[in-house]
């Protein structure tokens, strides 16, 4: 199943679809297996506007692709936008998935290994195995795990990610590497690479009763002239010194607090705070943070370049095939806000008071 390239003659590029639609159906085939052997089960969630469904094997896996988007949960319907299967092989003893790719036939790519065919998106991460493959015309996905009880932390926390990056991409919505607070009449995001201070910035507005539709990730898209930040997951993750010196109310709620000191320590929002995460906030500006030392936080005008030199990088490595078009997206979304500097202190509670204020000049 080699990536799809465009120097590849029609010829070429057909025979590379038909190998992944065989190996779709083969891997298909064992999930269905696996559910025989294990039973059936689902869950229903909206996701920045879409019904998305997530069909289970068994009961091992449901805890750890769930909890994340317990904050989008919605009752079962007949009818969906996306659907996915998840199993594991150990859980359900069945048969494990091979690789979707012959001997010596891998894409070549340098860290991971992914296809993009005419109709089908294929990711293998090579230390764990798991497998994520998207049938675009068909709305639905796969994604199997050799073993549900050594499950990677960032499978927990950010579930299905390069699934959805795909399939809401094709749907007008952008996976971005940022957090987005606010208020209820509008938000502002936040682009920034990890510890720049987004989490800092997101815990501190949720403690201080303002919204918010993700402290690390969310999907945006513009409709009817309006940017709107989707939010996706619920997770957030603070090292263990900054929570438990500003953020202590929420150390009952460490997911891995087996983890040494230095290492990040993840909470599920929607634990604590049920009514402050929406679904989708309007962007009314972007603030870049910028951690400073000093104690008193602080605004600043930006510039779109600076805003994007935040949100595009850390954007494009984070998702499989985003590339030009993802930049040349998130320059046309973001170019017509404000910007601004968010000039961290080290007093969490002037944060929310600043972008506050800042909403309510620009409503």
């Amino acid at each position: 199943m080699p990536s799809r390239s465009v120097s590849q003659p029609d010829a070429a590029d057909e025979e590379a679809n038909r190998r992944a639609a065989a190996f779709f159906e083969a891997a298909h085939r064992v999930f269905l297996t696996a559910q025989d052997a294990a039973g059936a089960a689902e869950r229903s969630f909206v996701i920045a506007g879409y019904r998305v469904r997530l069909v289970f094997a068994g009961q091992a896996m449901i805890p750890a692709m769930t909890t994340a988007f317990a904050h989008l949960a919605a009752e079962p319907g007949p009818a969906c936008d996306l659907t996915v299967c998840i199993w594991d092989s150990v859980s359900t003893q069945t048969q494990t998935v091979p690789s979707p790719w012959a001997a010596g036939d891998p894409p070549a790519r340098a860290l991971i290994e992914w296809s993009d065919t005419r109709q089908f998106q294929t990711l293998v991460q090579p230390t764990t195995r798991i497998l994520d493959m998207l049938d675009r015309q068909r709305s639905i996905g796969l994604h199997w795990i050799p073993d549900a009880h050594h499950m990677p932390r960032y499978e927990m926390i950010s579930p299905l990610r390069a699934l959805l990056y795909w399939w809401m991409r094709a749907h007008g919505r952008q996976l971005v590497h940022a957090g987005a607070v606010g208020t209820r009449r509008g938000g502002v995001l936040l682009p920034a690479k990890s510890g720049a201070g987004k989490s800092t910035v997101a815990l501190a507005c949720l403690a201080a009763g303002l919204l918010c539709a993700g402290d690390d990730k969310v999907l945006l898209a513009t409709e009817e002239e309006s940017l709107l930040a989707h939010s996706l997951y619920s997770s957030a993750g603070l090292h263990g010194s900054q929570l438990g010196e500003r953020f202590s109310h929420l150390l009952a709620l460490v997911e891995n607090r087996e983890r040494p000191e230095n290492e990040k320590r993840f909470v599920f929002l929607s634990n604590r705070y049920p009514d402050q995460l929406p679904a989708s906030l309007p962007v009314r500006a972007v603030l870049v943070p910028q951690v400073t030392g000093q104690r008193d936080t602080k605004l600043s005008r930006g510039t779109a370049a600076a805003s994007l030199r935040a949100l595009a990088p850390t954007t494009l490595f984070s998702v499989p095939g985003a590339g030009r078009e993802t930049f040349e997206l998130l320059t046309a979304m973001i170019r017509p806000l404000p910007h601004y500097t968010l000039h961290l202190g080290t007093d969490p509670s002037q944060v929310p008071h600043a972008i506050s204020d800042l909403l309510e000049h620009l409503v």
